[in-house]
């Protein structure tokens, strides 16, 4: 049987990649050439994994290139659930796709080799960019920031199965317990709540 956990996970993810899938289909129409999850590498530091991003759609019209930021319509909205992975508890709060916060105990993240799961998921070392159809999500994170203890999480069009090898990766890093919760600042700079 499939742990409650995880179940919120994947209800989570298509709640928000099917919204964000349909709003690419409709920002493909417009003049263009115009893509979706175009990546960006940082020329200075900044508090980005790698200094790397993906934006959610960049379009090209008149010359000119415009990233065009995605929001959700609306959240989905749950009860929190608590369940268990190996060691580690895990504890999962109403949450946004693109604006997760997972935080650990008892380990810190960058205890926890992020490079190949990053790698991966970013779509640096996958081939996932190359295999996505043309103007459609390609299945991958957009950005990720760490703090001591914190994740920031934008998780794009990736799958569940993306956040679900994080939490993996955490517990076999030594952390007791995760939660996965929303970026309240990422829905202030917004200017929208969830």
């Amino acid at each position: 049987m499939t742990p409650e956990w995880i179940i919120v996970i994947e209800q989570v993810q298509s709640h928000y990649v099917d919204q964000y899938a349909n709003w690419v289909e409709a920002q493909m129409q417009r003049e263009g050439p115009n893509s979706p999850e175009v990546a960006f590498q940082l020329q200075s530091e900044s508090a980005l994994f790698g200094n790397l991003a993906r934006v959610d759609f960049v379009q090209n019209a008149s010359g000119r290139s415009e990233v065009v930021p995605f929001w959700p319509d609306y959240a989905l909205n749950f009860e929190p659930v608590s369940g268990q992975m190996g060691e580690a508890q895990i504890h999962i709060e109403p949450f946004v796709w693109s604006q997760a916060v997972i935080t650990i105990e008892g380990a810190r993240w960058e205890g926890v080799v992020l490079d190949p799961w990053f790698n991966d998921w970013f779509g640096l070392e996958s081939g996932r960019e190359a295999q996505a159809a043309p103007g459609q999500p390609g299945g991958m994170i957009h950005s990720v920031s760490i703090s001591e203890d914190s994740l920031h999480v934008d998780f794009g069009s990736a799958p569940p199965e993306c956040l679900i090898e994080l939490v993996e990766l955490a517990e076999r890093g030594g952390a007791s317990r995760l939660a996965i919760s929303n970026d309240s600042a990422g829905e202030e700079a917004a200017g929208r709540k969830s």
